[in-house]
């Protein structure tokens, strides 16, 4: 029977092969609509997912008036965070006395945060080596990502990194305590090396700054409101411009006002200025799926409008059925089958047209900066530009017209530069200008290798002798 009515409607979608195949091209490209953008959606709603008691986990952010409108920013006043681990409401582990978390973000390598143990319990790390307790017995302690950790330590188990050595600057050594593992989730916590903040005595000027970087994140004990802790904060810093007025008497009005905001809300925070942040606009997601629904209406209307219009041709071909003693459910059944394997055809379809478009999509990474690098037979001359803080330097610095980039140099890391001395060397190049992104994360991501690339800006800008060495290799090499 089901033999039957496979090779009927077989028949059938090849007697009608433009109908059939505007049936199933206009569901594949609907489906194929659908699934892109739901993949897209689910990417932007996956922030932060992995965060326990994410709904009781707040971030606390500035908002200043200015010519009568709100201007906010992700930073806090650096001091807030002393103040605020003696409120009893907020927590970030029961039971510790040191109820704070507090992020500084620099642009040393790899994303280092100065933080305290309790921000491995906020996140939710899973430790592979050591433990939050012991995690900053001293100033001089540091833990590490898994991925990170794999950068300095190639090819060495977690286990074994306990008490090595890691020296910034060639002359600030720090003593790796722990290592955790790397998260499984999308998140703004992009930390990949973690120090001990330490406590200072802050002067009341301090309290009056905001600084981007210093990101303060809390966590609200059960039955706990966010308003009263809002308000709350808010009085220690009207206090403490009090203070400050009357010692410096400023010339300039206090416009601060501290906002609590849930975590989960901050991915889509579009109104924070925050140059490194990825941010999404969830009117933009529900447009999307605004137009996912669009799409797939308009192909089942194309669907039904085309089956309908087959009506009066497929009426002969029924009428004869019936003649010929097939019933009423058999012919449902029949039709019902045709459109099953319809759609079961534009299925397969869009799995192909879905690799298509994810392949012609390509990842926009979050960058933290973009490096040129020279290579000329074995040594390498590298230049950094920071191209974030231009809307569209964040997708090419060399599109980017609203803004004036300066190179800086810039010392690879060990690990990289033997990497792409590898790849020069099989790929049999002698001169390459290759082009990498340092992504968020801390990641080295690979780009191009161009063999006639462009290398006088670097030497112009900061005084590389490039054209020397590549002389110098040349003559090298014809003696």
């Amino acid at each position: 029977m089901n033999n039957l009515l496979l090779k009927s409607a077989i028949r059938q979608l090849w007697k009608n092969k433009l109908f059939s195949l505007l049936n199933i091209i206009g569901l594949a490209i609907g489906i194929t609509s659908c699934w892109v953008i739901f993949k897209i959606v689910n990417y932007e709603y996956s922030f932060e997912a992995g965060v326990p008691q994410l709904e009781r986990t707040y971030r606390i952010i500035s908002q200043f008036k200015n010519d009568g409108k709100d201007n906010y920013n992700g930073g806090l006043a650096k001091p807030f965070y002393q103040a605020i681990r003696q409120m009893e409401s907020v927590t970030i582990n029961k039971g510790q006395k040191n109820q704070k978390l507090v992020e500084d973000f620099d642009e040393a390598e790899g994303n280092v945060t100065e933080t305290t143990s309790d921000y491995f319990k906020l996140v939710g790390y899973k430790w592979l080596a050591g433990s939050p307790e012991k995690a900053f017995s001293t100033a001089n302690d540091i833990v590490l990502t898994k991925k990170r950790a794999a950068i300095y330590f190639p090819n060495q188990a977690v286990q074994g990194l306990i008490g090595k050595t890691i020296f910034y600057n060639d002359s600030i050594p720090k003593t790796v305590t722990g290592i955790v593992d790397d998260l499984g989730f999308n998140t703004e916590f992009n930390g990949t090396e973690f120090v001990l903040l330490k406590e200072e005595v802050y002067p009341l000027n301090v309290w009056t700054n905001t600084n981007g970087t210093d990101r303060l994140y809390i966590r609200l004990k059960d039955g706990v409101k966010d308003l009263p802790i809002q308000a709350a904060i808010n009085k220690i810093g009207q206090k403490k411009w009090q203070e400050f007025s009357q010692e410096k008497k400023p010339k300039f009005d206090y416009n601060r006002k501290v906002v609590v905001m849930p975590l989960k809300d901050s991915h889509f925070a579009v109104h924070i200025k925050e140059w490194y942040a990825e941010r999404t606009s969830k009117t933009v997601i529900y447009g999307l799926i605004a137009v996912a629904a669009f799409l797939m209406l308009l192909a089942c209307i194309n669907y039904i409008n085309l089956s309908t219009a087959q009506i009066p041709a497929r009426s002969k071909d029924i009428g004869v059925r019936k003649t010929l003693g097939s019933s009423q459910g058999k012919l449902v059944s029949q039709i019902i089958f045709e459109s099953l394997l319809t759609i079961a055809i534009a299925l397969v379809c869009s799995v192909f047209l879905t690799k298509l478009a994810f392949f012609y999509f390509q990842e926009m990474i979050p960058k933290a900066y973009e490096l040129r690098i020279i290579y000329v037979d074995g040594e390498f001359f590298a230049g950094k530009i920071n191209a974030g803080q231009s809307e569209r330097g964040k997708t090419d610095w060399r599109i980017a017209t609203d803004i004036y980039f300066k190179w800086e140099p810039y010392k690879l890391p060990d690990p990289v530069a033997t990497s792409l001395s590898k790849m020069m060397q099989q790929m049999g190049l002698f001169f390459g200008a290759i082009d990498m992104i340092r992504h968020q994360d801390g990641r080295y991501i690979f780009l191009e290798v161009n063999p006639q690339g462009e290398w006088g800006m670097l030497q112009r800008d900061l005084s590389y002798p490039i054209g020397e060495t590549i002389a110098e290799k040349l003559v090298a090499r014809l003696e």
